[in-house]
């Protein structure tokens, strides 16, 4: 029996939001199975609790079978990958800066795992304006 093909989308998804599932699902066209890698980001304050992010994509994919989530604590993103035997990284860009910020990143990883590919998808244009931060300033607003 062949083995799956999985691809690993890593993020702290702080809210996971349309512009992420709408990638899921493309990927899963070219992919057996998505695996979502829920990370803490030292970069950015305030995040929610890792557990309640998870809580929060599980409610949102509905138990599909092509999507397992996982957590990545503390690792970097690539020895993640490796440790889990993923051998993919799927990426999502909505303009030039996502795409020279995702590029510089796949060089690197490719530096420190040759092994490991990164695919990146465009998102679509009803999706490109959307962004996790966007999310979050608009529930502060609203919480005042």
């Amino acid at each position: 029996m062949l083995e799956k093909q999985k691809i690993m989308f890593a993020g702290s998804f702080d809210p996971m939001h349309q512009g992420h599932l709408a990638l899921i699902h493309r990927a899963l066209k070219f992919f057996d199975q998505v695996v979502i890698v829920v990370t803490n980001n030292p970069e950015k304050t305030g995040q929610t609790d890792v557990n309640i992010r998870v809580q929060q994509i599980q409610t949102l994919i509905q138990d599909n079978p092509n999507i397992e989530i996982m957590i990545n604590q503390n690792q970097l993103t690539i020895d993640f990958a490796q440790m889990h035997n993923l051998k993919f990284l799927l990426r999502g860009v909505r303009n030039i800066e996502d795409f020279s910020f995702e590029v510089e990143m796949a060089q690197a990883n490719k530096i420190l795992n040759p092994n490991i590919e990164t695919i990146i998808l465009i998102s679509d244009a009803d999706d490109a304006k959307i962004s996790s931060r966007f999310i979050q300033q608009i529930d502060k607003i609203r919480k005042k």
